[in-house]
């Protein structure tokens, strides 16, 4: 770790040093300016560009923009909606600040209803790259009080799995894959360097400005190990201003706040502010519990509120920063902290009680730089971000004596006996280091280069009194946990982006380097003894990718992609947790073959279709999978391929009533199995993965409903995931009729995760167009249906939300 530090340290400083050479080289001069219309009123979002260069800019919301010009003379540009343009000339003298002071726009006579918008926003230019992707936007739902994981549930090919309740672990299921092969970035950084202090279980949508769900191909910006494709959360635009808070309260006693805080300085040069947010839950929902009847001993399905199923959690990011210097457009330093105690009430399984088993998370030193600068009249792009964090676990299970499911209290027959699932008071310390280095070289406006690169290393030592323990050569017990364990890992990735034909043609290929390095000490599980050799284990691959974009004309296109990438294991996936997840040292790396092909068209603010088709042929997949009734191991599956396919639609059925539907399909199944006992599931389909689910939904908007500039919006969305298998079972059992969505499976129904029926309708007001204050409510799972997820875990019946945000 101490080796990759210094690399990436020195990244660091010769990324610094290029910008403070070039800028000594070229003297460059800053211009400054505020745009104001005649009343006085600051002008945001107006476009300033330099006549017969790439060089652009933006006014902020202070109507402040700036521009960085070498020696010589120019025409500045400056375009707003509903204004006349400008056109201002100015002579630059060398290593001098022109400031503008206040630039007054006038005007435009050209009536709304003829201005043609030919500009696009950054998510609708990312939703028609050659690389598909959905973007989910949170303005439109800051003021409602639902989750990131609900969001992602009603788009196209996307099932996030929760393990029972707010803040409950999650598993990502996207075209077929799921689990690590699904990655997650906070702002294009991986956000395994916050070691689970945020994730989509518990990060609020008030704190970001949108989500990207990438699928199949990644762009290289975002390096990664993933098969099935990444989720990036993207954190909402720091303003000059700001105070912005939002409260929800909701059933099961679930109480969720955010706060976030920002201030610049007059100048643009410093600023400072914070993020922080608050959850807790009950999660005393009903659940239907296999009770066990005293006098017969048999079990009778019940259903009781859970009692040991609570979720707190805090999160509080500080930063500050420079801006505008001539050596970085942006350093920004910041310091997370966070804490998590979970209680659990149940393993991997709903089947047996606890009362007193708790897990906690917790960091209160998370430091994290993050450097940005445009060289080169803004065709090069340097972006390096680094992170170092020390972050405890504890899982605690010391009871002496169990709890049934009435939350009744049993002492232990046995005094010796401890713990309610198995004897634990582990203590683990994880130490993280990341780094991210970006490159992105636009030599025109049709070609751009990336050179992307990610390092990670991690390392993990606890202890636990209670725990297994082993002997060494010597005969010497041994803590489990105190052995150390070591992962490193690097995902480089050099990509090229151009089109043609008039921009009707799109194309972004690019190659990739995946290596890990993991060492700790294995264990003879058949003699319970120390191996005296450390494990060194090592991967490496490459990888290949393409996407192509066709466009038919200005409101259709088609797209196609292909790759060959690999997923190495994870840290966790070896070692285990400690906890319920076992170890698996012989993990391979997951080798997948991916195709898509998709076609979409679209008419604003008419209709909108799209289709699209993926394949994948996968060899080692890691699938998480029971063993026993307490515990999961992550394993390979030999060969698995399947076929997919996603309908999506929008349509607006009036201008007040907007109408959007989606369904997904996929067949994943095992293929070329070579042990002979497993050989009556060739063919099986992969178990725990809905294969068929679909989602519809209607959004109405009023205006001046109570008030005169109020806004008042209604929503309702249904989900429907057809029924699934929690554990393999031969294809000859699985039900007849097409697709295997009619008729009954041969299996004991135990085996099966019922079909669910998901209803929820929700509000929004505004008091105003410009108002302060913004509320929302929801009613989910109206009709109080059973909702499975993760492994037959059942999630929450209907529940009631309100929520009330504030922006300053």
């Amino acid at each position: 770790m101490t080796h990759i530090f210094k690399i990436t340290f020195g990244i660091f400083i010769v990324l610094i040093g290029i910008p403070v050479f070039a800028y000594a080289q070229n003297g460059s001069t800053l211009i400054t300016g505020n745009l104001k219309n005649k009343e006085g009123a600051a002008i945001e979002y107006a476009s300033i560009s330099v006549e017969g260069t790439n060089i652009f800019s933006y006014s902020d919301n202070q109507g402040a923009f700036e521009l960085s010009l070498e020696e010589g003379s120019y025409t500045i540009q400056i375009q707003c909606l509903g204004y006349s343009t400008l056109e201002k000339k100015i002579t630059v003298s060398k290593r001098k600040k022109i400031p503008l002071g206040d630039v007054i726009l006038e005007t435009s006579a050209v009536s709304l209803d003829e201005v043609v918008v030919s500009g696009n926003s950054v998510a609708h230019n990312i939703s028609v790259a050659p690389i598909k992707a959905t973007v989910i936007e949170t303005k439109e739902i800051k003021q409602r009080p639902v989750t990131i994981t609900e969001m992602l549930n009603r788009t196209t090919g996307i099932r996030v799995r929760q393990s029972g309740g707010l803040g409950s672990f999650t598993n990502v299921m996207m075209n077929g894959f799921q689990g690590n092969s699904v990655r997650i970035f906070k702002d294009g950084i991986p956000l395994d360097y916050l070691q689970g202090g945020i994730g989509l279980n518990n990060i609020p949508v008030n704190i970001l400005s949108r989500v990207e769900v990438y699928k199949g191909v990644l762009p290289a910006d975002l390096s990664a190990d993933a098969l099935g494709g990444a989720i990036n959360l993207v954190s909402q635009k720091r303003e000059n201003k700001q105070v912005a808070f939002s409260y929800e309260i909701a059933s099961f006693n679930t109480h969720q706040a955010t706060l976030n805080v920002s201030v610049t300085s007059p100048d643009k040069r410093f600023f400072v502010g914070g993020d922080a947010f608050f959850n807790y839950s009950d999660n005393n929902y009903k659940v239907i519990a296999p009770v066990v009847d005293e006098e017969t001993a048999n079990i009778v399905p019940t259903k009781l509120p859970l009692f040991h199923n609570a979720y707190k959690h805090y999160f509080t990011e500080v930063y500050a920063g420079v801006a505008n210097t001539v050596w970085a457009d942006e350093i920004r330093f910041s310091m997370s902290l966070f804490s998590i105690q979970r209680d659990n009430q149940f393993a991997s399984l709903m089947e047996k009680p606890f009362g007193a088993v708790l897990s906690k998370r917790n960091a209160y030193f998370v430091p994290t730089i993050h450097y940005t600068k445009s060289l080169l009249d803004s065709k090069l792009n340097v972006d390096q971000f680094a992170s170092y964090s020390i972050v405890n676990t504890a899982q605690i299970d010391t009871l002496r004596g169990r709890y049934d499911w009435y939350g009744k209290y049993h002492p232990a027959i046995d005094d010796n006996t401890i713990g309610e699932s198995s004897a634990t008071l582990s203590d683990m310390k994880m130490r993280s280091f990341v780094s991210r280095t970006n490159l992105a070289y636009r030599l025109n406006e049709h070609h751009r280069f990336v050179l992307n690169a990610v390092v990670q290393s991690s390392s993990q030592k606890g202890s636990d009194i209670y725990g297994t323990t082993i002997q060494d050569s010597d005969g010497r017990e041994i803590d489990l946990l105190s052995l150390p364990s070591d992962y490193s890992k690097l995902i480089g990735a050099l990509g090229y982006q151009s089109d043609f034909f008039d921009k009707r043609l799109h194309q972004n290929t690019q190659i990739k380097y995946y290596a890990s390095w993991a060492s700790g000490r294995s264990v003879n599980l058949s003699t319970g003894r120390l191996n005296e050799d450390i494990l060194d284990n090592s991967n490496s691959q490459w990888g290949i990718s393409t996407a192509l974009k066709w466009e038919l004309n200005s409101r259709s296109f088609i797209r196609a992609s292909g790759e060959v990438a690999t997923r190495l294991p994870e840290q966790r996936e070896i070692f285990g947790d400690a906890s319920f997840l076992l170890p698996n040292f012989d993990l391979k790396p997951e080798r997948s073959t991916n195709i898509n092909l998709g076609y979409a068209i679209n008419k604003p603010e008419s209709f909108s279709f799209e289709f699209n088709g993926f394949y994948r042929l996968t060899e080692n997949l890691i699938s998480k999978e029971l063993t026993g009734l307490l515990f999961s191991q992550n394993v390979n599956v030999e060969k698995v391929n399947g076929l997919g396919l996603e309908l999506d639609a929008t349509a607006f059925l009036f201008p007040w009533l907007r109408w959007n539907g989606n369904t997904t399909y996929q067949n994943f199944r095992l293929r070329h199995l070579n042990d002979p006992s497993v050989k009556y599931l060739e063919g099986a389909r992969l178990p725990n993965i809905p294969f068929f689910f679909a989602n519809t939904g209607l959004r109405a908007s009023f205006n001046h409903v109570f008030m005169q500039k109020d806004r008042v919006e209604l929503f309702y969305h249904y989900s429907y995931v057809h029924k699934y298998f929690l554990r393999y079972i031969p294809k000859d059992a699985e039900p007849d009729g097409f697709l295997g969505l009619f008729g009954e499976s041969k299996v004991n129904t135990k085996d099966i995760i019922p079909s669910q029926n998901l209803h929820s309708f929700g509000f929004s007001w505004s008091p105003a167009t410009d108002s302060q204050w913004m509320f929302g409510g929801e009613i989910k799972n109206i009709f109080n249906t059973a909702v499975y997820d993760n492994f037959r875990i059942q999630n929450a019946g209907r529940s009631a939300h309100l929520k009330v945000s504030f922006k300053l």
